[in-house]
């Protein structure tokens, strides 16, 4: 019994969310009441306040929801450049194209699901209910994104030239852009620009691996 009830909690909490996705995406988080919430899902204020304790709890879920699709896409990616690390360093130019081809034939971002994400951004910023708790969410997937990059250049022998939580925190905001884009050209399928500029932020932020003995840049040779 009490699987079925987890299951069915389950299943109302993922309604709640995508219910959530559209009314957002329509009027933005702060014009959007619990009620309109409630009845685009289909449920009642009981049902909504039996899985989440304020609208807040809610966007943080719907982050979450979002942020394991996102690390499965990045590790399914990552997988795919262990043949070409084997080739060697040099191989990274010719694998991380391909690589970003697969993140992105992976991602199914829905215009709705864009433009909710934007709005959840946007309540952040504005009102304080949100901002801490997205602040430490916002920080802890970057590190999380970040180790991964880091770990993914150290099989071909590079490092990031800047603190991995740097790194993910531009190739996010390129990304983001990118998709905003796309709806405004109406181009959401085209993704050979957003490709191309991924491509050439993730090169520029890698570089060889300096061995234990070699010289730091800038600093004098010892003899």
């Amino acid at each position: 019994m009490s699987s079925e009830i987890s299951a069915r909690r389950s299943q109302t909490r993922d309604r709640l969310c995508d219910a959530a996705v559209s009314v957002f995406a329509r009027q933005g988080v702060g014009a959007a009441s619990v009620e309109e919430l409630c009845e685009a899902a289909g449920f009642t204020r009981g049902a909504f306040y039996s899985n989440f304790a304020s609208k807040d709890e809610l966007c943080l879920a719907l982050l979450d929801r979002q942020c394991e699709l996102q690390l499965a896409a990045v590790r399914h990616t990552i997988a795919t450049l262990e043949i070409s690390a084997a080739a060697g360093p040099e191989a990274i130019v010719d694998a991380l194209p391909r690589a970003v081809d697969v993140y992105l034939a992976s991602q199914r971002a829905s215009r709705e699901w864009i433009l909710a994400d934007a709005e959840m951004r946007l309540y952040a910023a504005r009102d304080a209910s949100l901002r801490e708790s997205y602040r430490e969410f916002d920080k802890t997937m970057a590190q999380v994104f970040g180790t991964l990059i880091e770990d993914a250049a150290a099989r071909f022998g590079h490092e990031l030239t800047l603190p991995a939580i740097q790194v993910t925190n531009v190739v996010h905001a390129v990304y983001s852009d990118q998709c905003i884009r796309s709806l405004i050209d109406d181009a959401p399928e085209s993704h050979a620009e957003t490709r191309e500029l991924l491509t050439s932020v993730l090169l520029g932020f890698v570089r060889p691996a300096r061995g234990a003995g070699d010289p730091v840049p800038g600093e004098p040779e010892r003899g």
